[in-house]
């Protein structure tokens, strides 16, 4: 329903594009109407919610931590690494689609990354080795990702070539992962989904991207162990976010303030430290 939101759906309609039982469907239907983010029309069913439903989907998404992963190392930088990868899935017939940043970089780029990744079904062996992948426990430049389910492949899109999941899989993926997922998440549904962004004025909406802006580079100070930028960093970006009427102003606020503690306690322990 996120991928085609203003279509008003059949329950059996609905059930065939998801690959479930219509009695399934339709107790699905029936919560998303209790929850308010859908409605009963005179010829199916309706969203009235889409971006509720949507941040609510998003915020249960745990991407790392819920799917079976296998990750590898791979010559050539991200660029070379996906090219390879829909390469060699589309000559095995294998069923794969981007994500995350991957996902993104042709959707809407904003965050540069260092690690491919994509859901896959298949011989993840075979592909590896006609990629000259190895396998690796962690770290590596490559993660190809075990569906829970079909609903993964969904609404797939097609850019320069490659398959890539739906905007809306897209933004769940990325909204809790790492250090910037939000942060792109948030410029891809600015970017794609116009019609879910909040109704902010347009110096609202600039603020905004700024202040997560500057929380993004505190991310960045934090992983590399920078605690007294970090420090700086996040002390302006919390004054920007409480500073801002925007819709999610608030919530990223409180985010913030939870890094500023962690990076002042930090701090704090630095500075007594002999």
């Amino acid at each position: 329903m996120l991928a085609d939101r203003r279509r008003v759906w059949g329950g059996v309609e609905l059930a065939k594009a998801a690959g479930i039982a219509p009695s399934y469907a339709v107790t699905i239907l029936q919560k998303l109407c209790f929850s308010g983010w859908v409605k009963s029309v005179e010829d199916g069913y309706a969203l009235t919610q889409p971006r509720e439903l949507l941040d609510s989907w998003a915020r249960a998404v745990d991407f790392a931590g819920s799917r079976a992963q296998r990750r590898f190392v791979v010559p050539g930088d991200v660029v070379e690494v996906e090219r390879r990868l829909v390469e060699v899935a589309g000559r095995l017939r294998a069923r794969y689609a981007l994500t995350l940043f991957s996902g993104a970089r042709r959707r809407a780029p904003f965050v540069r990354a260092s690690v491919a990744h994509a859901y896959f079904e298949g011989d993840a062996a075979r592909v590896a080795a006609e990629i000259g992948a190895r396998p690796i426990s962690e770290g590596g430049n490559l993660v190809l990702v075990e569906p829970d389910d079909d609903a993964v492949f969904l609404a797939l899109q097609e850019s320069e070539g490659a398959r890539i999941v739906s905007d809306a899989r897209l933004y769940a993926d990325l909204y809790n992962f790492g250090a910037r997922g939000r942060e792109q998440a948030e410029f891809l549904l600015e970017t794609v989904m116009p019609d879910l962004r909040t109704q902010d004025s347009p110096a609202v909406q600039a603020a905004f991207v700024a202040a997560i802006a500057l929380r993004g580079k505190a991310d960045e100070a934090v992983s590399r162990n920078e605690w007294e930028k970090a420090v700086d960093l996040l002390e302006r970006a919390q004054e920007s976010f409480l500073a801002s009427p925007a819709a999610s102003a608030a919530r990223e606020a409180r985010r913030v303030r939870l890094l500023l503690w962690m990076a002042l306690a930090h701090v704090a322990f630095k500075r007594k430290d002999p």
